[in-house]
C-alpha cells in the first residue's frame, strides 16, 4: 500500500525524509546539494528507517494531526499526545516541524509502482488505479493543501517537496518513455510535459473541486490520457 493508506493501515512507503542522524535537536535546517540522475533526484537526507514502526506510527498521528487541526493547530506537543509519544521521540527523528513536514509529503502520497508489462493500456491503467487508492483517502486533500501552503512561505520545505514531486512523477515518465521505446507514444512528445497535461486535471478535481476520483471519472482521464498519448504531435 502507499499514500495515505500508510497512515491507516501502517505501511511506511517512505519517499522522502530529511532527518540526519547526530545532529542536535533543534539545529537549523541546511539543505544541502542534490544529486540529479535521469530518473531521480535524492533528497538531502536520508531520514529515519522506513521499518521503524515508531516513526510510521508518529507520521500516521502527524497526517491525522494535520488533516484535523491544519497548520495553526501543529504543535509538536499536540503530535506527541496524538502519537502517544514524548516529545524527546520525536526529536530523535526530526529536528524540527519542517523535517516533520516534508517526511509527510511521501508518506501521504508515495510514488506509484507500476511493472513494465509491455503494454502503455495496461500500465497506464495500473497507474491511475494506484493514484486513485491513495488521493481518496480521507483526509488526503487536507494534508496535501496543508503542506502546499506551508511550502509556498518555507524555503526549505518547498526545496525539499520539489524532490519528492520530482521522484513521485518519475514513474509517470517511465512509462511513457518505455512506450516510446516499444514504438506505442510518438518520440516527440516530452514526457515531462505529458506527465504535467495528465496529473493537472486529476489534482484539480482532487485539490481544488474536492472531488473523489470514482471509477467513471478515473477511466475518463485514463483515456482521455490514452488520446493525448496515441496523438501525433502537430508542427510547432
Amino acid at each position: 500500500m502507499t499514500g495515505v493508506t500508510a497512515w491507516q493501515y501502517g505501511t511506511v512507503p517512505y519517499s522522502l525524509c530529511v532527518h540526519k542522524a547526530g545532529s542536535p535537536a533543534g539545529e537549523p535546517f541546511r539543505t544541502e546539494t542534490m544529486t540529479d540522475t535521469p530518473t531521480e533526484i535524492k533528497s538531502s537526507n536520508a531520514g529515519p528507517p522506513e521499518s521503524d514502526p515508531a516513526t510510521a506510527a508518529i507520521l500516521d498521528a502527524a497526517a491525522r494531526l494535520l488533516a484535523e487541526r491544519g497548520v495553526s493547530g501543529f504543535t509538536t506537543d499536540a503530535l506527541a499526545k496524538a502519537a502517544s509519544v514524548s516529545k524527546s521521540s520525536i526529536y530523535s527523528r526530526w529536528r524540527s516541524k519542517d523535517e516533520i513536514f516534508v517526511s509527510l509529503t511521501g508518506h501521504v502520497a508515495g510514488a506509484a509502482t507500476v511493472a513494465d508489462v509491455g503494454d502503455l493500456a495496461a500500465e497506464l491503467r495500473a497507474w491511475f488505479a494506484d493514484r486513485q487508492k491513495v488521493y481518496n483517502q480521507p483526509g488526503f486533500r487536507q494534508v496535501i493543501t496543508s503542506l502546499i501552503e506551508i511550502a509556498s512561505h518555507d524555503p526549505v520545505v518547498d526545496s525539499e517537496m520539489a524532490v519528492y514531486l520530482h521522484n513521485q512523477h518519475t514513474t509517470f515518465k517511465q512509462i511513457v518513455r518505455r512506450a516510446q521505446e516499444r514504438g506505442e507514444v510518438d518520440s516527440g512528445w516530452d514526457p515531462a510535459l505529458l506527465e504535467e497535461y495528465v496529473i493537472g486535471p486529476v489534482m484539480y478535481r482532487v485539490l481544488l473541486d474536492d472531488e473523489p476520483l470514482d471509477d467513471e471519472t478515473l477511466d475518463a482521464f485514463r483515456r482521455l490520457a490514452m488520446t493525448a498519448l496515441l496523438g501525433t504531435p502537430p508542427p510547432a
